[in-house]
């Protein structure tokens, strides 16, 4: 007897109550038996679920990293903003007064008038550190930071087998601290 073939709208069902039972810690036979499914589908649904989230994550990571981006070029912009503007001549006004005879409080004004004065300022290097330290975050973001170097100590001996030589390598990735991901086989 041949299987019912799922609507398009039911696969979409099972495949959110699937994703839910696997993030659940669920294995595949229990998932398969709640469900009224064979093993294969819920493995193939498994399969695009994983899929769907692989293009998905791609997708996020894509949006959260042009939005940091654009988040680094506006502040940059305001830093150096900054620096302009403590860069341009400031004005200082000073009044001065000159009065007739007697105290402050008793005294006729005879004579009133504001001096003013520009000065040129050096401007205020706290927005240059901050624009630098925005740039240099900038440059890490986009991966243009200059790339750690692992020091590669070549042993006299060349490895007699491909297990020595891979230790070898997994030895020198650790020195260095780099994360070590076990790559698994792929289906085609």
């Amino acid at each position: 007897m041949a299987a019912t073939k799922r609507t398009p709208a039911q696969i979409q069902i099972d495949r959110i109550k699937i994703a839910e039972m696997l993030l659940a810690g669920k294995q595949l036979t229990e998932i398969a038996q709640a469900l009224g499914m064979t093993r294969q589908m819920v493995a193939y649904d498994r399969d695009k679920i994983f899929e769907e989230w692989r293009n998905t994550a791609i997708e996020d990571l894509d949006f959260y990293f042009k939005r940091e981006l654009m988040i680094h070029e506006k502040l940059y912009r305001e830093a150096m903003k900054g620096w302009e503007k403590s860069c341009q001549e400031a004005q200082k006004a000073k009044k001065v007064v000159y009065s007739g005879e007697g105290n402050k409080s008793t005294a006729v004004v005879l004579n009133e008038r504001t001096e003013v004065s520009k000065e040129q300022t050096a401007g205020d290097s706290r927005f240059l550190y901050v624009a630098a330290q925005i740039r240099a975050k900038i440059i890490e973001l986009l991966g243009l930071a200059k790339p750690q170097q692992i020091e590669l100590l070549m042993r006299k001996e060349q490895p007699r087998t491909l297990k020595e030589a891979e230790e070898e390598i997994m030895l020198i990735l650790k020195k260095a601290g780099k994360k070590i991901v076990e790559a698994k086989p792929t289906r085609n």
